[in-house]
């Protein structure tokens, strides 16, 4: 089995990708540069987190069959919303730890933060459809590992109904806490601004 990681290859495209579009919008000025450049470091973070490593088995494609990619999304697919199996029992009986379950469900939700911030910052949303954009981003994150599995075979990673509920209620926590940034940034200016004139 040959494991592929987002390091080297996938993370140098993915640099390439953000210096060719940073440079496109270079007469933007540097606060937005650096603004597209940390948001597109976050992207590339994303999709280390959503699809790698891969493990691509020895003779594939070959080795992959129907019969075992359908006994692999019946191990690894939940469609039910807030079935977590066992992991809130396993939790109360102290059989996993707390950080297994704040990973679980508060790093779901944290991925997704900074989308929600971008998307106002970048391509600004109307609010009766930033809910659609916030379903659209889980559903993106979760089809990226479905597919892996139909594609490649088993995978590390499962599909939950329920990373959708929770990445998709991190871009709405970003996009809520997206006018108390740019109020506290220009608070920062109007003081650096004031602390130049004395």
């Amino acid at each position: 089995m040959t494991i592929i990681n987002f390091y080297p290859y996938p993370l140098i495209l993915g640099l390439l990708i953000l210096a060719f579009t940073i440079a496109r919008q270079r007469k933007r000025g540097w606060l937005y540069l650096s603004a597209s450049g940390l948001f597109g470091i976050y992207l590339m973070g994303v999709v280390n987190i959503v699809a790698f490593p891969i493990l691509l088995p020895q003779n594939w494609p070959t080795s992959l069959t129907w019969r075992e990619t359908a006994l692999s999304l019946t191990q690894t697919v939940n469609l039910v919303p807030f079935n977590y199996g066992n992991m809130f029992l396993d939790f109360s009986a102290g059989l996993i730890s707390p950080n297994i379950v704040l990973r679980e469900i508060g790093g779901n939700i944290l991925l997704t933060v900074p989308l929600g911030l971008g998307v106002n910052l970048f391509y600004p949303v109307c609010r009766r459809h930033v809910f659609w954009l916030a379903m659209a981003a889980g559903l993106v994150l979760e089809v990226t590992q479905l597919l892996i599995i139909v594609i490649i075979g088993p995978s590390l990673h499962s599909v939950d109904i329920n990373d959708v509920l929770l990445n998709a209620l991190g871009v709405l926590i970003g996009y809520g806490l997206y006018p108390a940034a740019i109020w506290g940034l220009r608070q920062r200016r109007s003081r650096f601004a004031q602390s130049r004139v004395l």
